[in-house]
């Protein structure tokens, strides 16, 4: 197999000049890779030069660049950001210490390329993110098609920009639900209020309606038999408790045979494994995506699949990956 690179891509082409155009205005120092000792001229200065050499120095000002930074969002149909962070470190001058390589890579300021950043952030934690920054970059790029924070950006190619452009043969999206799932008592708290001294919960129950089980919307208060509030047998013998509104302490009692569960809002009794869901998921993708490979690599399609989780539940998610197996 030989590969071929085409150079002159209109949308790599727009992705280079948005990066560019983010330093107009900027003069044009040197063009060779410098550390030398600094001459008198390089004095001039101050900020650019260290014992090591000497490395890359702005000379914008941050309204320059925060005004070139909405100029090109705009031009890409970007929202503009507020405030500049994270395009390039404050500091010029660090304490060396030494001849290390580290210390020769700070002192010129690099500007830092980074693809698929979120594989080396340093999860949670941050420790890659760290690690970046006491490399003292000028500006750090990140380029990647599933960015977990983003910040500034100026270029976006997305998956259905990629389709119009023809870069993509088809997009398909699946989504995980569950339906009928109606075989136990649910129930999920939505907020609490107390309007003119009545003390309620909004909650989703899975009531019985003139066209079968429905998952339903409802007002309840202490005391509520929800047998009576869902005309389901299957929630015999559970209430609602104490409700207490004080702010930044609202939550619900359930009250259930064998027990009792506090709910804050948004949280359920009842529900659906959501790691299960995701398991499920999982398995999907991968079995869609080596089906795919066998029909379409005789064709010469390469096949990309991604796979997203909303909230808190990746932690729980990878913890229940690293023990178990999931194909």
């Amino acid at each position: 197999m030989k590969l071929h690179f085409e150079p002159n891509l209109d949308y790599q082409l727009q992705a280079v000049e948005a990066v560019c155009d983010l330093f107009r205005g900027q003069e044009i120092c040197r063009t060779e890779f410098t550390v030398t000792m600094p001459t008198t001229k390089d004095m001039q200065f101050p900020g650019m030069e260290s014992d090591l050499g000497i490395g890359n120095r702005l000379t914008l000002l941050d309204d320059d660049l925060l005004r070139s930074l909405h100029d090109i969002q705009l031009r890409n149909g970007l929202p503009p950001s507020g405030i500049l962070a994270n395009i390039y470190g404050k500091g010029a001058n660090e304490p060396t210490g030494g001849e290390k390589p580290i210390d020769l890579v700070k002192a010129v300021r690099p500007i830092l390329i980074i693809d698929e950043p979120q594989s080396v952030d340093g999860g949670l934690s941050g420790a890659g993110k760290t690690a970046l920054d006491a490399m003292n970059p000028l500006c750090t790029l990140r380029y990647s098609a599933t960015h977990v924070d983003k910040h500034q950006m100026v270029y976006r190619l997305d998956a259905v920009d990629a389709h119009d452009k023809g870069l993509v043969k088809q997009i398909e999206v699946a989504a995980a639900t569950v339906e009928d799932a109606f075989n136990k008592p649910y129930l999920r708290l939505l907020k609490v209020e107390n309007k003119r001294g009545r003390i309620s919960a909004l909650v989703e129950l899975d009531k019985l309606t003139a066209s079968g089980v429905r998952r339903k919307e409802a007002v309840v208060v202490d005391g509520d038999n929800l047998e009576m509030v869902t005309s389901r047998a299957i929630y015999a013998d559970c209430s609602i408790g104490e409700i207490r509104v004080e702010k930044g302490k609202e939550f619900m009692e359930l009250r259930f045979p064998g027990g009792e569960q506090f709910l804050k809002p948004g949280e359920a009794y009842g529900d659906v494994d959501a790691l299960a869901v995701q398991r499920q998921m999982i398995r999907h993708t991968i079995k869609e995506h080596l089906d795919k490979e066998l029909r379409l690599r005789p064709q010469g399609i390469k096949v990309l699949s991604l796979f997203f989780i909303q909230g808190k539940s990746i932690e729980k998610l990878i913890d229940c990956l690293r023990s178990k197996c999931i194909v």
